[in-house]
């Protein structure tokens, strides 16, 4: 699972490593143009939850890679995970 984060959060630990280049990223990958949801919420059916579909192009996404010098770091929760990261 991908969280993206507005700008001015914190990260509390350092990350596990950072994300690489993979095209294709496993073996017998074939890219589509699917259908993909986005909300504040985490798709909640609660009364002013905003939730946005639309369609994205797989390939596309994946070539963004070659346009960015950035990478995404890969963090992890702490097993057992503590009150602060498990559902309460």
């Amino acid at each position: 699972m991908i969280w993206y984060l507005p700008e001015g959060y914190t990260e509390e630990r350092e990350p596990v490593s950072v994300s690489e280049t993979r095209i294709p990223p496993f073996e017998d990958w074939k890219p589509a143009i699917i259908n993909e949801m986005i909300t504040d919420c985490l798709g909640s059916s609660e009364p002013d939850h905003d939730v946005a579909a639309h369609r994205s192009d797989e390939r596309l996404i994946l070539e963004q890679v070659h346009q960015e010098k950035e990478r995404l770091a890969v963090l992890r929760v702490p097993q057992p995970a503590t009150d602060t990261c498990a559902r309460r």
